[in-house]
C-alpha cells in the first residue's frame, strides 16, 4: 500500500478553518467601529422610538432635546420644560455621552436643530415645528468611527443604517 504525502491531516485542516474564522471575525468588530459607539447609537435609536411611542400611546407631542455642546439629550413629553421618566431607572430621561459607559463618543451633529419631536401620529416635527420634509440625521463620532441615525420624513421611522 503506498502512502499519498501530499495531503492535508483533518487536524491542519481544522486549524485552518479557525484562523480563517478569527479573521473574518476580527475584520467584522474593526470594521464597524468601537463598542461603545455602536452601543451609544443603538441607544440613540431607541430613545427615538420611544419618544415616538409616548407620543402615539399619549395622544400629545413628545420628542428629544440635543444639546451638541453639552454632548447630551433627554426626552421630553408635552413640552421640552416636562422630561420624560426613563422606564428603567424611573429617574429623568438624560443621556450624557461624558459619562463612562460612553467616554469618547460625542455627539457631532442633527440635521433639524436641537430638536426633534413627534406628533400623536407618530410624525417628525423639527426644533421649528415643521414636519420633517427631508430625511433627518444625527451623527455620532469616536475617534475616526462615525455613526449615523436617520429619521424619515412623514414616517418617523428611526434606522440605524
Amino acid at each position: 500500500m503506498q502512502k499519498v504525502k501530499n495531503a492535508f491531516t483533518l487536524v491542519e485542516l481544522i486549524i485552518v478553518i479557525l484562523l480563517i474564522s478569527v479573521l473574518f471575525a476580527a475584520q467584522v468588530f474593526f470594521s464597524t467601529g468601537s463598542n461603545k459607539l455602536v452601543g451609544a447609537a443603538n441607544k440613540l435609536m431607541f430613545d427615538l422610538r420611544y419618544a415616538q411611542q409616548l407620543a402615539i400611546s399619549r395622544q400629545v407631542s413628545c420628542g428629544v432635546s440635543f444639546n451638541v455642546a453639552g454632548n447630551s439629550y433627554f426626552v421630553y413629553i408635552g413640552s421640552v420644560s416636562t422630561k420624560a421618566k426613563d422606564p428603567s431607572t424611573g429617574t429623568e430621561f438624560l443621556v450624557s455621552y461624558n459619562n463612562a459607559d460612553y467616554k469618547g463618543v460625542n455627539l457631532v451633529s442633527t440635521s433639524f436643530g436641537d430638536r426633534l419631536s413627534f406628533d400623536y401620529l407618530g410624525r417628525p416635527y423639527d426644533s421649528g415645528n415643521a414636519l420633517l420634509s427631508n430625511q433627518g440625521s444625527l451623527t455620532l463620532q469616536q475617534a475616526a468611527y462615525t455613526k449615523t441615525v436617520t429619521i424619515q420624513s412623514n414616517t418617523g421611522e428611526v434606522k440605524l443604517p
